[in-house]
């Protein structure tokens, strides 16, 4: 679907006269503002407030022109908040909000599913533009929000959603679109990131690594979205449709947390010469798009081995331009809300120059395709990977003979073995194969976990080749 920014031909349909419109020229603070309603005000809101303000000339100046909040909408209008933003300005009537007449753009922060994809849709149908840094909406209302926005000719943008302050949305969406792209694949949750790190730093165990990152306010106080996947999965979703121009769902893609992933995994990892880290994975194929989030050994020669901490990266490959990384900060509330303020900029200048010229202007991020037109997503159980297996078996003969045999019925071919441990019961088996399907690969350890001499199937991750 192409955007179609919130313009109207009519230089004063949007509150008064419009120097622009008719040719004329002044100074960028002297021009009529771009009015913004806030949806939230909490830790991303507020700091876009802190931008606004403590950046006034400079974004003045970007946006031709002065943005102004002209409305908050809060849960609680007695709340002390130490933010810059008039306290008068603060209802509770967010969906009256997001709809005045005197609002330009709208800009959800709020977070969660409801009620912040009806207000989004509310607004783009009332020709509003609306900034989100809310990935969970726009992977699963999608199409509904493209809908809304052609409906209302309203603009949607939501760089903040896919990866923090790195600007990922508009390389995929604008500087990429003389490529096709074959993969993408990256680092896209700094709490997981930060957690594998300090495992990996100093032996810690993921409850203990977890429990830090919750300290030092990497991780809330439910972690489950982040270390279960979900949070890289609505993000691997948002970049996936602009990479491949396929309408990718939830349930397309395969996702896997790290919260099995153990101390020892990650010494054995980097033994062998490899880093782990939780992967959101697009692989163009000829059968498909594979699409995927899982826990992955990189090999510490690969650029994305050596992110570390909270930090994000995005790493594409594209026919024509190769490879390329993005990184930075994935989250938090500066560049979070930095992100948030660059959409806001774009935004302002689509209405401004949309209204001087009664056209749509270029630049704009390109809104969820609304139809899949590119490569249907592949079954989970089509994917292929190397992968890296660890049982716990009995020490006594035949045991190794017995897994090999499991393995090679389903054709998987082994690269290296290692045992851990002797005279104890039971030892570890490490193994990692050849390139493999998921599914062969899935029935091999299906038949080997029922064998007597193996107690468990310790852990089993994807290895980058």
């Amino acid at each position: 679907m192409t955007q179609t920014p919130p313009l109207q031909s009519d230089a004063t349909s949007r509150g008064g006269s419009n120097p622009q419109a008719t040719g004329e020229t002044q100074p960028a603070d002297e021009r009529a503002p771009v009015r913004v309603a806030l949806l939230g005000l909490g830790t991303v809101g507020g700091g876009l407030a802190e931008i606004l303000a403590e950046l006034r000339a400079e974004i003045t100046e970007r946006a031709e022109g002065p943005v102004d909040i002209v409305g908050v909408a809060v849960r609680d209008l007695t709340r002390q908040r130490d933010v810059p933003v008039d306290p008068t300005l603060l209802t509770t009537d967010a969906a009256g909000l997001v709809t005045r007449d005197d609002v330009d753009v709208v800009v959800e922060v709020m977070g969660g599913l409801e009620p912040a994809q009806t207000l989004a849709a509310s607004a783009l149908r009332a020709g509003k533009a609306v900034v989100t840094a809310n990935k969970a909406i726009v992977a699963r209302y999608g199409g509904a929000l493209a809908a809304a926005a052609a409906a209302g000719r309203g603009a949607l943008y939501y760089e903040a959603a896919a990866a923090g302050a790195i600007p990922v949305v508009k390389v995929v969406g604008e500087s990429l679109s003389g490529n096709r792209v074959d993969s993408l694949m990256g680092i896209v949750n700094g709490t997981c990131n930060f957690i594998l790190t300090q495992m990996s730093a100093s032996g810690a165990s993921f409850a203990d690594a977890l429990a830090e990152a919750q300290a030092l306010g990497y991780a809330e106080a439910d972690p489950t979205s982040d270390v279960g996947g979900e949070d890289a999965a609505y993000k691997l979703i948002l970049l996936a449709r602009l990479a491949f121009d396929t309408d990718v769902q939830l349930a397309d893609v395969s996702c896997e947390g790290i919260d099995t992933v153990s101390a020892a995994d990650i010494a054995r990892a980097r033994d062998l010469g490899y880093a782990v880290k939780l992967l959101a994975v697009a692989q163009r194929r000829p059968e498909g798009l594979e699409a995927r989030v899982h826990p992955t050994l990189v090999p510490l020669a690969h650029p994305l081995a050596s992110v570390q901490g909270a930090f994000n990266a995005v790493f594409i490959e594209a026919d024509r331009s190769g490879p390329l990384m993005l990184y930075g900060q994935g989250a938090g509330r500066r560049p979070t809300a930095s992100a948030v303020a660059a959409d806001l900029v774009d935004a302002a200048l689509q209405l401004r120059r949309g209204r001087r010229d009664g056209i749509a202007a270029p630049g704009a991020p390109r809104p969820v395709p609304a139809l899949r037109r590119g490569p249907a997503v592949l079954p989970t159980a089509e994917g292929l990977s190397r992968y890296y297996v660890s049982l716990r078996v009995a020490d006594e003969p035949g045991v190794l003979a017995a897994v090999a045999s499991a393995f090679a019925s389903e054709g998987v071919s082994i690269a290296s073995c290692l045992q851990e441990g002797r005279g104890v019961d039971p030892v570890d088996l490490i193994f990692v194969t050849h390139t493999v399907r998921d599914g062969d690969l899935r029935a091999a350890l299906a038949t080997i976990a029922a064998l007597p001499t193996v107690r468990s199937v310790a852990s089993v991750m994807r290895v980058l080749a």
